[in-house]
């Protein structure tokens, strides 16, 4: 009885973590993240080295057809109190990019702008990294 037991949570389980998966999948173009949780603009984020670049996208992945023109972001560093401010950070190459000079990683990242004269934010938790 013990391990039909057993055998039946290991298939419900098995179950809720495959349609967990499946739904809302959004696809990235840039190998990074979307995030956010607007339906009409979010943020592939996408951190190489001290670089971190935020490309906005639709809410289904797709590029946008108009974007905004700059944004500011905050960092929050891994165990450190201190954000970094990035104000006013311009559109360039299809992305708004932070360069970094700390080493130390981000644990946190949030996006302020402005799309389609309403006010975006997007604050993103980076899995896996622990925060002060």
């Amino acid at each position: 009885m013990k391990k039909i037991t057993l055998l039946v949570c290991f298939v419900l389980s098995s179950m809720i973590s495959v349609f967990a998966q499946d739904a809302g999948t959004v696809s990235a173009r840039h190998g990074g993240n979307i995030i956010g949780t607007d339906n009409q603009v979010k943020f592939e984020f996408v951190s190489k080295g001290s670089d971190l670049m935020f490309y906005p996208v639709a809410a289904d992945g797709s590029m946008l057809r108009t974007v905004p023109s700059s944004a500011d972001i905050t960092v929050t560093p891994q165990l450190i109190s201190e954000n970094e401010f990035y104000k006013g950070v311009k559109y360039e190459n299809g992305c708004f990019t932070v360069h970094r000079t700390s080493e130390v990683p981000v644990f946190i990242v949030a996006v302020k702008t402005n799309y389609l004269d309403r006010e975006v934010f997007v604050k993103h938790k980076i899995p896996g990294v622990i925060g002060k």
